[in-house]
């Protein structure tokens, strides 16, 4: 079966999600439904997920044998039918050929079993199919083409379109958890009780299967004696005895993808807010990519900032407000008025967030709480473009007179 990868817009970070157009038909999922579940989200950002139909043959043997014994009790049945029906045909006709005298009893013997194999083989014998869920560390092709999974993590699940998410979600936290349970064992060896020192973190980062498994940034996600390695490292304050191995960190770390920079340590201080806090320009440089999540204390730490150039590049970081969309998802007044608060953020884009949230109201949103109540916040805060405002009001006028 030919498996190619998922052809959607925005799937630019689900390099390691493959899916079948069949199997998604046969789950009775669309591509866009796919992507949004978080499970599979998060698993195809660090693993191959797989998802194929295969086919199931069913008991050939028992389907023989059953469509055999129903052929033969058809054509009693039928048989027994037509020599009645010839009987009374005879007894009523009393000129009735052979061959008329013949035709309903053959039609008996032969149209009940032909009728019943061809039922058979329309519904019993149609192909069912399955469809399988894999996950792994590696995506390769055999000598057919074939899109294979490979690497030391693999494990597969038989599901139907009414399981597969908790398939998924089984997958994903397996996977997971023998990547952590790896990660613990091999951490054991060397000091982690005094992870503040540069020299024993990349003591950890430099051994074999830490290289190996986790090239792309996952130990630093794990927590050893209740903090992570991200959080041990942005705890170090560079000096000059620890300068090169804390150089040597940074530069290791550049080249992850997957170390997750929103993570928040036990006094509830996330990884942002010590990186502004620093006013560190090669720790700030190592997120310059990265999606934050808003978090009202990233404010605080940046007015703190005494450094101006610092102050600007941390200005341009990519952080997000997920609590606008969710206010307009759920077309909750109350809190959408609180996620407004936000928009006082120095980190705060606001002409592309009133763009964003414009067109995710359009499409979500009744028409009433777009125009009564996201149309008069904008107003009131002055963020409503007249672009903007023309472009609701020609949408209004369309539903308008598509609805008349």
């Amino acid at each position: 079966m030919n498996i190619s990868p998922v052809q959607y817009q925005q799937t630019q970070n689900f390099r390691g999600l493959h899916v079948s157009k069949k199997a998604l038909k046969g789950l009775e999922c669309t591509e866009d439904a796919l992507l949004k579940i978080p499970e599979i989200r998060e698993c195809a950002k660090k693993y191959e997920v797989l998802i194929k139909r295969g086919k199931v043959n069913g008991h050939k043997n028992l389907d023989f044998i059953i469509t055999a014994l129903g052929g033969m009790l058809s054509s009693a049945i039928g048989g027994t039918i037509g020599f009645l029906i010839s009987m009374y045909m005879c007894a009523k006709n009393k000129d009735i050929t052979a061959m008329e005298l013949a035709l309903p009893m053959l039609g008996g013997l032969f149209g009940g079993p032909l009728l019943y194999t061809i039922g058979t083989i329309l519904y019993r014998n149609k192909p069912t199919y399955e469809y399988i869920v894999q996950g792994g560390k590696g995506i390769t092709h055999n000598a057919l083409g074939e899109t294979q999974l490979c690497g030391t993590k693999s494990k597969e699940y038989r599901i139907d379109k009414d399981s597969w998410v908790n398939s998924v979600q089984n997958m994903a936290k397996e996977i997971q958890d023998e990547d952590r349970r790896i990660f613990l064992n091999t951490v054991r060896k060397y000091d982690t009780k005094h992870l503040d020192n540069p020299k024993n973190i990349l003591q950890i980062l430099k051994d074999r299967t830490i290289k190996n498994e986790f090239s792309k940034g996952d130990c630093f996600n794990y927590e050893i004696n209740d903090q992570t390695l991200l959080h041990a490292f942005l705890d170090t304050i560079p000096l000059e005895e620890n300068q090169k191995d804390y150089e040597e960190i940074r530069y290791i770390m550049k080249g992850m993808k997957h170390i997750n920079y929103n993570q928040i340590d036990g006094n509830g201080i996330s990884a942002l807010e010590k990186i502004l806090n620093s006013e560190n320009h090669q720790t700030l440089e190592l997120v310059r990519n990265f999606e934050f999540e808003y978090l009202r204390e990233l404010d605080y730490a940046y007015e703190n900032i005494q450094d101006e150039n610092f102050k600007r590049k941390a200005k341009n970081l990519n952080v997000k407000f997920p609590h606008i969309f969710e206010a307009l998802k759920h077309e909750s007044p109350d809190a959408l008025d609180a996620a407004f608060e936000e928009l006082k953020s120095p980190f705060c884009r606001k002409e592309k967030l009133v763009r964003d949230m414009i067109d995710f109201a359009s499409a979500n949103c009744r028409g009433s709480f777009v125009a009564n109540v996201l149309c008069r916040k904008l107003e009131n805060e002055n963020l409503l473009t007249k672009e903007a405002y023309d472009r609701m009001i020609a949408e209004r006028e369309d539903r308008y007179n598509r609805w008349r």
